[in-house]
């Protein structure tokens, strides 16, 4: 059941509300689907199918850990954090494409899309990026670096993925599918489907993931003395209280994987400190 609250800004802006109760591995797998293709080539298919069939396929276990290998790993970005985060519910939603925010991605792109004539806008970056690509038509030709902008594909395969906005402060703002709004823009789309986080007023906590609390046992091991142990330990411990899996990873890594009585025994510390 969705906890969606009727005062979201999200709701109020929509266009048209395909699905108010969206699980989050579901939105998982629509990021890793419109990504692989940026990484592999838009030609993916497996033993399984296509790649949609073959993601489907997927334990949620396994979906997790691609979720946080593409976004903390291969992208760097904050996308396997907002997308597990327990104070936010999902909608499929369509939106007008002005409603939206833009955020962060490169420096020199940031440049533009905070500056004063920009100010955050996808249409008022859609109408920069066709005066400069009219001024430069030749992609060779590319001197402010805005080359990834240029549309490449047609407006139906652009449209084919949703996006992901998240709600704060009042502001509908992208998480994901920056490059996707902007070309749509520029190919004359004024809305686009979207996977829409709204806050439903819970706790905030989110995945931290297993390599993480894989790596710091891995330190615990190297430490070479009591000190730097404790630091590991009182970190992990942090970690793990503010999130959603730390407690299973460190039974996994910590405990059942221990490769000695120490490691397992600051597993079982660390599991009772959760506790109390």
């Amino acid at each position: 059941m969705s906890n969606v609250p009727e005062t979201s800004v999200t709701k109020s802006q929509a266009l048209e509300i395909y699905d108010e109760d969206v699980s989050y591995r579901d939105v998982a797998r629509a990021y890793i689907e419109a990504e692989f293709p940026n990484i592999l080539g838009d030609s993916i298919s497996s033993e399984n199918g296509t790649l949609h069939e073959a993601l489907s396929l997927l334990s949620d276990n396994q979906i997790d850990r691609l979720l946080e290998s593409l976004s903390y790993t291969y992208r760097m970005n904050g996308v396997f954090h907002a997308v597990t985060d327990t104070s936010y519910e999902w909608l499929d939603i369509k939106l007008p494409i002005g409603s939206l925010t833009l955020t962060g991605t490169k420096p020199h792109i940031n440049d533009i899309v905070y500056s004063d004539e920009i100010r955050n806008s996808p249409t008022a970056f859609a109408k920069y990026l066709v005066d400069y690509f009219n001024k430069y038509p030749d992609p060779s030709e590319d001197p402010a670096g805005l080359n990834e902008f240029r549309p490449k594909s047609d407006l139906d395969q652009i449209l084919s993925a949703p996006v992901l906005t998240a709600e704060r402060d009042g502001r509908i703002e992208m998480i994901d599918g920056i490059h996707r709004v902007v070309t749509s823009v520029i190919l004359g789309a004024i809305s686009i489907r979207a996977y829409a986080a709204i806050p439903n007023g819970k706790e905030s906590l989110s995945m931290k993931g297993d390599s993480t609390f894989l790596t710091l046992r891995l330190l615990y091991e190297q430490a070479t003395d009591d000190e730097a142990r404790n630091h590991i330990f009182q970190t992990c411990l942090i970690l793990a209280r503010a999130s959603t899996d730390g407690a299973n990873a460190i039974k996994t890594y910590w405990i059942d994987h221990a490769r000695n009585g120490t490691i397992e025994e600051a597993g079982k510390s660390l599991l009772s400190a959760l506790l109390d």
